[in-house]
């Protein structure tokens, strides 16, 4: 009987490889497996990310990253049932999914041979959209300040110059379908509000080093 909490980590993301390199990438992993509880990876994450590709071409990360997978501290969330990484992978490209990596066949071969021998358990994507809980989600966390927690000056600080910004650019995404809001969608209404040109919030973020201190934790932000 499963008794660990699933965490959703979103740390190997494409979105966050400006914030954390390789090595805070797999301290994230590190604390997550040995502190939080098991780690709920989307599927798509093993084969965007560069970085995390680099960590299982490594020898030593690769075995870590390997062992935490076989033992199930790494879970896969797949979006159909699948037997195997590489069937996942062959659901990913049907769905047309940008930016997956040239050599994601050979991610997909490293992880089945972390399970090789043992069943592979992985989640699977709930029927209900996503988006719609991820709506919920940025509302309750950036929208009602009622559930910051207290004692933090720098959050305190962080939410008060950021207050009609959050409430413009949030209150502004068009909701899909479902009801439900895409991070895609977040990042370009804030991108319109900042005036970036290109759409694209993370290449004009500041560097990794003013979010992130050595010795500490790196912390994965989705």
């Amino acid at each position: 009987m499963h008794t660990r909490p699933f965490v959703y980590f979103a740390a190997p993301d494409l979105q966050m490889e400006p914030f954390l390199d390789d090595e805070a990438l797999l301290r994230a992993f590190v604390y997550g497996v040995l502190f939080q509880g098991d780690l709920v990876v989307a599927d798509s994450l093993f084969y965007l990310s560069e970085r995390f590709a680099n960590l299982l071409r490594n020898p030593s990360t690769g075995r870590f990253i390997q062992a935490a997978v076989r033992t199930g501290a790494i879970v896969p969330a797949f979006r159909q049932p699948a037997e195997s990484f590489r069937e996942n992978l062959e659901h990913i490209r049907k769905n047309l999914i940008v930016g997956i990596l040239p050599d994601a066949d050979e991610v997909a071969g490293a992880l089945d041979s972390a399970i090789n021998g043992v069943r592979l358990h992985p989640l699977t994507w709930p029927d209900t959209p996503v988006s719609v809980g991820f709506k919920e989600i940025v509302e309750r966390s950036l929208l009602n300040e009622s559930t910051l927690p207290a004692g933090s000056p720098m959050l305190d600080k962080f939410f008060e110059t950021t207050r009609e910004m959050r409430s413009v650019v949030i209150e502004g995404v068009t909701a899909d379908l479902h009801g439900g809001i895409k991070r895609g969608d977040l990042n370009a209404r804030l991108a319109s509000h900042l005036g970036i040109d290109d759409g694209n919030v993370l290449n004009h973020c500041c560097p990794a080093k003013l979010f992130h201190q050595p010795g500490t934790p790196a912390e994965s932000v989705s």
